[in-house]
């Protein structure tokens, strides 16, 4: 990615921005960040790593949990890493002059190269953040304009709901009064919240499910470890669309009889307790 654009627009002798230069550390998931700036117009700065860069984008008025509705995203010049960790006062005068505030940060994903994604114009995404989570999507606009333009919306996953990125300010470092009353405030009504809740999941009724199945009936659950189904010997693999094939491994089958989940693989084997699945068991 080239940074020749944001170099060329701050005086570092006069803007306390990093400089461009430090390559992405290698073996670490990519990173966004989210931030409040109050420049000329009030924005969100919208930014996600791919490669040794931040692309960016300016969301005048910041993500929305809605699917329905799509936010307008101008895409800007790219930003280097360390910007994810800026905040502060942009000097009167300079580029962007104004309050820098950060409200969001984390790792992203997506499936795919996502440079691929972006020449073609729909990038489809994940985000792992205090404030943004879930699936979106990056849609590159067709109107002609000055910046390409693109459409920032929410997936409809678990997490979709009506919050606004103005509902989830709280703990964000707000601007002086003088760069609120320049560039604007926001939603006039808002709620004010730290994290987006958890979506709430309702309980699946598996032995109802069970049930419905045919030649299913009710029993009690095994006393102990019991057999699961384990794979057979055989010359050759089975051909059709209807086979999935796997690495041979360990089996593991779980029975919950009450609050406390037990573990057995083939063998008769029980596992149980943290220090046979410690991150499930803390859980």
């Amino acid at each position: 990615m080239s940074l020749l654009d944001y170099r060329r627009k701050r005086s570092f002798d006069r803007t306390r921005e990093p400089e461009p230069g430090k390559p992405a550390p290698r073996g670490q998931r990519p990173i966004f960040v989210v931030q409040l700036h109050h420049a000329s117009r009030r924005h969100y700065d919208f930014r996600l790593q791919v490669g040794d860069a931040l692309k960016s984008w300016a969301v005048p008025k910041g993500p929305s949990y809605d699917p329905s509705v799509k936010r307008m995203a101008v895409e800007v010049e790219d930003h280097p890493l360390d910007y994810a960790g800026f905040e502060g006062e942009i000097p009167k005068g300079e580029y962007g002059g104004g309050h820098v505030a950060r409200f969001d940060h984390g790792v992203w994903s997506t499936t795919g190269d996502p440079e691929e994604q972006l020449a073609k114009g729909h990038l489809r995404f994940e985000l792992f953040g205090d404030r943004l989570k879930g699936g979106w999507h990056l849609v590159r606009s067709g109107k002609p304009a000055r910046q390409p333009q693109w459409l920032l919306f929410k997936d409809k996953d678990a997490w979709a709901g009506t919050l606004e990125a103005d509902d989830l300010l709280a703990e964000v470092t707000p601007p002086p009064a003088e760069d609120r009353k320049r560039a604007g405030s926001g939603k006039a009504t808002r709620k004010r919240l730290a994290t987006v809740p958890v979506p709430r999941t309702r309980r699946k009724d598996w032995k109802k499910r069970a049930l419905a199945l045919d030649g299913s009936r009710a029993a009690d659950a095994p006393d102990g470890p019991f057999q699961p189904q384990l794979a057979r010997l055989g010359q050759a693999a089975p051909e059709g669309e209807q086979w999935l094939h796997e690495i041979k491994g360990m089996a593991t089958a779980s029975s919950p009889p009450s609050r406390r989940a037990r573990c057995g693989c083939g063998r008769e084997t029980r596992w149980s307790g943290p220090t046979a699945f410690p991150r499930s068991a803390t859980r």
